[in-house]
């Protein structure tokens, strides 16, 4: 296009405006709050920062944490291996995987343990069995 026709065209082009008729979600009275002019000029005069957090920090190594998609597959794994758990099993954690690991860490519950199959059985042995054989020296 030759010059003069866009000079042309930018002349007859007119302003364009929106009017919104809400007054939108900012608060006009926090403005003095977050003018950063204004910040300086309490910190100035009175030495101290009123707009901080007030949240503890927290301070760790957190380099060996799980990332987020880690974490998640684990999960999943976790309650696939629930789901497939004896129905009668889930029901005694009234099918809440915390509720069932709390029931299995507690010593009390190992009679209840081993008739769900959880637990392995007492097995009884003879006390000949668990004597060690004797061994003579110089049988080699």
């Amino acid at each position: 296009m030759p010059e003069e026709e866009l000079s042309r065209r930018k002349q007859n082009r007119g302003r364009t405006s929106i009017e919104f008729e809400n007054e939108g979600r900012v608060r006009q009275s926090e403005t003095d709050d977050s003018d950063i002019n204004k910040i300086m000029g309490k910190f100035r005069a009175t030495g101290q920062l009123t707009h901080t957090n007030l949240a503890r920090p927290v301070y760790g190594d957190f380099s060996t944490t799980l990332d987020y998609q880690t974490a998640r597959n684990s999960l999943l794994e976790a309650t696939k291996i629930f789901d497939s758990l004896p129905a009668r099993v889930r029901q005694r954690g009234n099918n809440d995987p915390a509720e069932l690991i709390d029931f299995v860490a507690n010593p009390d519950n190992d009679d209840e343990l081993r008739e769900l199959g959880l637990k392995n059985p007492i097995l009884e042995r003879d006390e000949e069995e668990e004597k060690p054989p004797e061994v003579t020296p110089g049988e080699d």
